[in-house]
């Protein structure tokens, strides 16, 4: 049920032309979560975090399926070395420095949404492609937000194969993700 309720949410978002990201959510600290709930509920999942992970893998699995951006936060808190407990220090809401990581996680999804679109019109033509074009030939200067949406293959830079990527979508033989 949870699935299928992503699905049309996400279905009803796009079909109003909205860009959808999907934000995976964070893990829980069982330890601290369940000095505030029962823990019988939560047994057959292994624990608080174990119904978070069946939660988080939906999510993940509909966001592919649907083809749409998102924001793996799960997996970003349970592959930092050390662990993420110090991060969230009643279980589920993240600290300040949690809460900086998780800007840095979405953003890099959210990067994702305009990339290509760089005077931010909400489409990829030519107008794009001659900022990229012109950048790259020094006779214009992209500012930061600009740079990263014409950094179109994720390579850290603006160069020819940006512009080019950008050529061919707006010729409608490459399609920009």
């Amino acid at each position: 049920t949870y699935k299928a309720n992503m699905a049309y949410f996400i279905d009803e978002c796009e079909k109003v032309g909205a860009k959808v990201i999907v934000n995976i959510p964070t893990p829980v600290v069982d330890e601290q979560y369940l000095t505030r709930h029962k823990a019988e509920p939560f047994e057959p999942y292994g624990g608080p975090n174990g119904i978070v992970t069946v939660y988080a893998d939906a999510c993940r699995e509909v966001a592919i399926e649907k083809g749409v951006a998102f924001a793996d936060l799960n997996a970003y808190f349970q592959g930092l070395d050390g662990g993420y407990a110090k991060y969230f220090p009643d279980g589920v809401h993240p600290n300040d420095t949690g809460y900086k990581m998780y800007a840095n996680v979405a953003m890099e999804a959210y990067q994702s949404l305009w990339r290509g679109d760089i005077n931010f019109d909400r489409s990829i033509d030519k107008f794009d492609y001659i900022l990229a074009k012109r950048h790259c030939m020094k006779t214009l200067s992209l500012d930061k937000k600009g740079m990263l949406s014409a950094d179109v293959n994720g390579d850290g830079e603006v160069d020819k194969f940006d512009y080019i990527l950008i050529k061919r979508h707006c010729m409608k033989n490459f399609v920009i993700l």
